[in-house]
Formats: C-alpha cells, sequence, structure tokens
C-alpha cells in the first residue's frame, strides 16, 4: 500500500513535471511565435521603407536631371518678355541687327495693348512696331536668320518688299512684326 503510495505520488509528479514542460514549451513557442511576428513585421516595415526612398530617390534624381535641362533657360524666359514700359533693349537689338546685315533701320512702335494671351503668370501686352529696311534681299535673309534667333516673343506679321532694281539691287523692305511684352506694373 505504502508503494502504491509512493508509486502514484510518483506519476502525479511526474505527470505535473511533465505538465510543467509542456507549459514552458508552450510558452516558449508562444513568445517566440512573438518575436518571429515582430520580426517579420519589422522586416516587411523596412522592405516597405526602402521601397519608398528608392521611388523618392528615383525622383529626386528625374528632378535632378530637369532641372539640369532646364538651367538659366527659366531666366532667359522671363528675360523674353521685356516691361512694355521700356523696350529699348529690345528696339536697340533690332538696330544692332540691322546694322551687322548692312541694313539702314527706321522703326516705328506703336503702344501697348492688352491682351489675353496671359496664363494667370504674367499679364501680357502686344506691341505693333514696323521696321524699314533699305538694303538687298539678301540682306533681308540674313537679318531675319538674326531676328528668329533674338531672345524675345516676336514675330512678323507681313513683309513688303520694293524692289525697283531686281532682287540684287537696293530695295526697301517693310516688316509689321508685333513683340509681346510683361504689362505695366508686373
Amino acid at each position: 500500500m505504502f508503494d502504491k503510495k509512493i508509486s502514484t505520488r510518483t506519476i502525479l509528479i511526474n505527470i505535473l513535471w511533465a505538465l510543467l514542460a509542456v507549459a514552458i514549451a508552450g510558452l516558449v513557442v508562444f513568445f517566440t511565435s512573438q518575436q518571429i511576428t515582430r520580426t517579420t513585421l519589422l522586416l516587411n516595415q523596412k522592405r516597405a521603407a526602402a521601397y519608398i526612398l528608392e521611388n523618392r530617390s528615383a525622383a529626386i534624381q528625374s528632378l535632378r536631371s530637369d532641372l539640369t535641362q532646364v538651367g538659366t533657360n527659366d531666366t532667359n524666359l522671363a528675360n523674353a518678355f521685356p516691361a512694355d514700359d521700356n523696350i529699348s533693349t529690345f528696339l536697340g537689338s533690332l538696330q544692332a541687327l540691322a546694322t551687322q546685315k548692312s541694313l539702314q533701320a527706321n522703326i516705328q512702335v506703336s503702344t501697348p495693348v492688352p491682351t489675353s494671351l496671359g496664363n494667370g503668370g504674367i499679364s501680357v501686352s502686344e506691341i505693333d512696331y514696323s521696321i524699314t529696311l533699305n538694303g538687298t534681299a539678301v540682306s533681308l535673309i540674313d537679318y531675319l536668320k538674326g531676328f528668329e534667333a533674338l531672345p524675345y516673343f516676336a514675330g512678323v506679321r507681313s513683309i513688303s518688299i520694293t524692289s525697283p532694281g531686281g532682287w540684287d539691287g537696293n530695295s526697301t523692305i517693310v516688316m509689321q512684326a508685333v513683340l509681346y511684352a510683361k504689362a505695366s506694373g508686373q
């Protein structure tokens, strides 16, 4: 009987130790799975952050490339619209170009007229002008090539050529043109 009690007690102790071992193993598995879950979540967050960083880096590189292409062209664009109350640099450019191409020039300018071409950034005025040039037709072609390269928003509306001595002789050339300028107060 004493043996039966001891063996029952031993069996119960062994069962308790086994249950304790299972409980400890369960706790170890639980904490380990929690750690694995946290680590997996952390890795996923790091992957997402790396992906976002990679996309931002690509966007920044694209912006740098675009800015390199723009360079100083934004300044050139701003300078292409002289103020409509001071177009003397534009007129000086026209006169210098005529002199360079061996033409005599007489420039007449009308008053600025507001236009609806502005896109909300700046208000634009149209300034009509007329240039009377004296020279050869070949000089006129050279003049027009130089005119096209001027850094202003200007255009030719019409050209009239009077050439009494033929194309090789002196001609009178009248150009009706327009300059787009920044409206006063901009």
